[in-house]
């Protein structure tokens, strides 16, 4: 009686998620090895593909998602056409990573940059609170961690003094990676000088009924002005006190420091994620009037 039972829930279980398998077009590689994970180990392949199985992130982000594809197609038409570059000019091997890159992410290959490989966390935070000091028009931040101590209490400042100039200053943080900093004084701080937070994909038991934990933002970008851009591998954290309990030792990483029309893309690209989050609509500001560099 226990074994048909026990058959009968395999069957039920197999059923019911290869049909939500085929509903949702799966890839059929992807979905065959659902189905066989599903088969061959019916508890764990159910409750692996209940977690992992779809890119839950909730209806409003998939309505909102949808809804702003054909402004993201009208903002790439508008690029400035003195910043593209003929991808035939390049090598052949860079020509077919630009081609790759193009195909992914729908923008053209652009010119006129300069750029600046930083090595050292304490050299990219010198040089990201330096142009946060000679910012003028804005300060748009998004990284997966913050964590207080260290340079990032002078990061926190040079944000206060930037808004206090009146110069705007907009941070996306993400709700697990930053969620001590949530808790933090320095967010206070940053609030009261009118700095504007935005938690992206926020973590609560609710909402883990209905969409994955483990879809995080991972972006770490920076843009000042939007002529200055800076992303690569490093969050706002000081290695120097960040998870030192862990025992793992200091975290390694390193930045671009960029200075022309990409850091007005990484911005718009950025705020398309601010409208999915806050449902604002998705409004990039034109491109700087300066233009390029040479």
């Amino acid at each position: 009686m226990v074994f048909d039972l026990l058959t009968v829930l395999h069957l039920i279980a197999v059923i019911a998620v290869s049909l939500r398998i085929f509903s949702r077009r799966t890839s059929h590689g992807t979905a065959l090895a659902w189905l066989l994970l599903v088969i061959t180990i019916p508890a764990v392949g159910v409750l692996m593909y209940l977690l992992i199985g779809e890119r839950r992130l909730g209806k409003t982000w998939m309505d909102r998602a949808i809804a702003m594809q054909p402004q993201l197609l009208l903002w790439a038409q508008d690029i400035p056409a003195s910043t593209l570059v003929d991808p035939g000019v390049l090598s052949t091997g860079a020509e077919s990573v630009s081609r790759l890159a193009t195909g992914s992410a729908g923008l053209p290959l652009m010119g006129g940059h300069r750029l600046q490989l930083l090595t050292d966390s304490s050299s990219i935070m010198r040089a990201l609170i330096a142009d946060i000091d000679a910012a003028r028009g804005s300060v748009h931040l998004e990284f997966y961690i913050w964590s207080s101590g260290g340079f990032v209490d002078d990061l926190v400042a040079a944000l206060v003094r930037a808004a206090q100039r009146g110069v705007p200053c907009s941070t996306l943080m993400d709700s697990l990676g930053s969620r001590s900093f949530f808790k933090s004084e320095a967010l206070g701080r940053l609030r009261d000088a009118g700095v504007n937070i935005v938690e992206i994909l926020p973590v609560n038991p609710l909402r883990a009924l209905f969409v994955r934990f483990d879809l995080r933002d991972h972006r770490k970008i920076a843009v000042i002005d939007r002529r200055i851009a800076y992303t690569g591998s490093m969050n706002i954290a000081d290695p120097r006190f960040f998870k030192q309990d862990a025992g793992v030792g200091e975290w390694v990483d390193a930045m671009v420091r960029i200075e022309g029309p990409a850091a007005w893309i990484l911005e718009s690209v950025s705020l398309s994620l601010t409208a999915l989050q806050t449902g604002t609509p998705f409004a990039p500001p034109p491109p700087p009037r300066t233009g390029p560099c040479r």
